[in-house]
């Protein structure tokens, strides 16, 4: 059975724009109830998104989002029986089409708080929304984002409580930035991207070996890890090149930082890369 709760809800309808706009805000919030491992997908059109741990420990999520309701629905799903969370706006295309079916709609805006005691699946997609996440200090298993137009800022300021198994990018025109990202206990990154380029930075320590699948066109791959990291990268290059801003020696068809055998922790990257340049530095932090 579907449940769709909201504990607060106010609805603010603004005067009709020229544009026909019909401007609206809900607050929308769920208590927690012994929940597992759950499924939360957020999906957000046109605007900024902004998602971080909640402060409230009584809280599964609590999200105030503003929208145009005449071109979008506001969505906050709850289902039980199959432990899925869904927020958002529907219709939020990723792509063209969410720039073309919501050209004024850069005066919206989500905030989204999750609980931090909870495992989540994470699945976030934007459209032509600037996102910025910052998931440090939460319990997050996977984590994928669909960027469209523009892109997206991910942060780990504080530890992951658990492992992060998997991260998925599928990157369009925007960039996506993420920092700290040792603190994310990530063991594979897979990684797609079009125009929008990819920094992946693990700040100053990391806790496991990572795995980097990437397939890139134009936007380039950015990595930069600590100091006692070695790195090994291998792929085809298509009129890109491999930039390494440390010492690295070539064995066959891959590339060893020089302190690939004695590293601590080591990144593996394997790509493809088209008119799209692969970076490796060392972390400034």
């Amino acid at each position: 059975m579907r449940i769709t709760t909201i504990l607060a809800a106010a609805a603010i309808l603004a005067p009709v724009a020229a544009q026909g706009q019909q401007w609206r805000t809900i607050e929308s919030a769920r208590q927690l109830s012994g929940e597992g491992p759950l499924k939360v997908s957020v999906s957000y059109a046109a605007g900024k998104l902004e998602v971080a741990p909640s402060e409230d420990a009584g809280l599964l999520y609590q999200m105030r989002i503003r929208y145009d309701e005449q071109s979008m629905d506001a969505i906050h799903e709850y289902d039980a029986n199959s432990r899925r969370l869904r927020l958002g706006l529907d219709k939020a295309n990723v792509g063209f089409k969410s720039l073309r079916g919501s050209k004024g709609d850069r005066g919206g805006s989500m905030s989204l708080e999750l609980s931090p005691s909870v495992p989540l699946d994470l699945d976030v997609a934007v459209g032509a929304a600037e996102a910025d996440l910052e998931l440090g200090g939460m319990k997050v298993r996977s984590l994928a984002i669909k960027t469209g137009m523009a892109g997206a800022k991910v942060s780990f300021g504080e530890p992951n409580v658990i492992p992060l198994d998997r991260m998925t990018l599928d990157v369009g025109m925007g960039a996506v930035e993420l920092t700290e990202l040792g603190n994310a206990h990530v063991g594979e990154i897979s990684i797609h991207g079009a125009m929008g380029g990819v920094s992946l930075d693990f700040g100053s320590e990391m806790t496991r070996d990572v795995k980097v699948d990437a397939t890139l066109a134009l936007g380039g791959l950015q990595v930069a890890v600590p100091d006692d990291v070695g790195v090994m990268f291998q792929g085809d290059l298509k009129a890109a090149k491999f930039d390494p801003r440390i010492a690295f020696t070539r064995m066959g068809d891959a590339w060893y930082s020089m302190n690939w055998k004695d590293a601590s922790h080591k990144v593996t990257i394997v790509g493809t890369s088209t008119l799209a340049n692969v970076t490796v530095q060392r972390s400034e932090r």
